[in-house]
């Protein structure tokens, strides 16, 4: 397998992320380094961030 083969978790598409301007009623924090597929929204549990990041 070569080194841009698909492993579940590669980004195949990065030019069209979702941006914070493009969507900004979503309000999703992952824990990436953990989980890495974005599949946990962890934005409950850090409310402090969350703030931080919406003032930014």
């Amino acid at each position: 397998m070569g080194p841009r083969a698909p492993d579940g978790v590669t980004i195949l598409a990065p030019n069209e992320q979702a941006r914070p301007d493009l969507f900004p009623g979503v309000k999703m924090l992952f824990d990436l380094e953990n989980d890495r597929s974005e599949q946990n929204d962890v934005a409950a549990r850090n409310p402090e961030i969350v703030e931080r990041l919406k003032a930014l």
